[in-house]
């Protein structure tokens, strides 16, 4: 397996077994199958075909997530009926970096959008779960300040001296959009809210990948989640239609659901996210052509943003 460094421009040979900050991880392989590898942070396999799954982190880090799910999970009876759920922990060897999950309920979200045609209702239940999940009540004794995700400033200048006309094209189109709105009020927060980390049963919700949980802007989770519904139907080629369809279905509802932030914030959200993800997609092997529809999906979210702005 090998690790690419965007800023060398280099590709680094790594042997997951003998990762020394992940020890644990050796002995998982022999049992299971890699699905998710960062060296020397975490991975995460797969057991029983899908049955468990087991995270191996540091140790510090494996104790923090313990921390959190308790966390979580005591805040249930308070955050009430529509409070998304989160996989059960079955094994916990904090020392050794050891997290096992029951796997979630449901089907991924990801999976959904790949079917011919998506039931409207998961849309919803996806919004209503996730503002449940921004409406919380928490104590910020019990949950830091989420983790600092890399800015737009940042990525396009990770990108430029790979692609200038990517970073001008960013840059422009950042510009434009300009600088998001400080968050009002901070909120508990996913921290890395995509389709393949929510799973919907029935009305119920699920959120897993919780590494990143904190309190935080809550438009950074909506509008990841919107950005990547344009980005599954950009990746599919043919349903470009129904992912704006999708994205806007989920902002209305969300917005409704939370009542908090404003809708034009949300939009904003949304398109500085897809500018991002054109930056990150020129790194991904595969992806790299999706990278100007990407941004045109973003310049016409923005464009969707001033008509709204300007009506009566």
């Amino acid at each position: 397996m090998c690790e690419y460094d965007p800023r060398d421009d280099a590709f680094t040979e790594r042997d997951p077994r003998t990762d020394p900050a992940l020890p644990a991880l050796r002995s998982a392989l022999d049992a299971g199958e890699l699905v998710a590898y960062r060296p020397g942070r975490r991975a995460t396999v797969r057991f029983g075909g899908g049955a468990s799954f087991a995270k191996l982190l540091r140790p510090k880090r494996a104790a923090e997530l313990v921390a959190r799910h308790a966390a979580l999970e005591a805040l249930r009876p308070a955050a009430g009926p529509g409070f998304p759920r989160i996989p059960a922990l079955t094994t916990t060897v904090p020392p050794r970096g050891i997290l096992v999950f029951a796997a979630a309920r449901g089907t991924s979200l990801d999976a959904l959008l790949r079917a011919e045609v998506v039931d409207p209702r998961a849309i919803g239940s996806v919004a209503r779960g996730l503002a449940a999940f921004h409406g919380a009540p928490v104590d910020a004794n019990r949950f830091p300040a989420a983790p600092a995700a890399r800015s737009l400033p940042e990525w396009i200048e990770l990108v430029r001296p790979h692609d200038a006309a990517l970073a001008i094209d960013a840059t422009e189109l950042a510009r434009e959009l300009g600088e998001a709105p400080p968050c009002a009020r901070p909120t508990l927060i996913h921290g890395d809210c995509h389709d393949r980390n929510v799973f919907v049963a029935c009305d119920e919700l699920t959120l897993i990948d919780l590494d990143l949980c904190g309190l935080g802007d809550p438009c950074a989770d909506a509008g990841n989640l919107a950005a990547h519904l344009l980005l599954r139907a950009v990746q599919d080629g043919e349903r470009t239609a129904r992912g704006w369809e999708d994205a806007a279905r989920f902002l209305c509802a969300y917005a409704q659901a939370s009542r908090s932030p404003a809708p034009e914030t949300l939009v904003l959200s949304t398109a500085r996210t897809l500018v991002r993800l054109a930056c990150v997609h020129r790194f991904r092997r595969g992806w790299s052509t999706s990278c100007p529809q990407l941004l045109a999906a973003a310049r016409e979210t923005a464009q969707r943003l001033a008509a709204a702005n300007s009506e009566p």
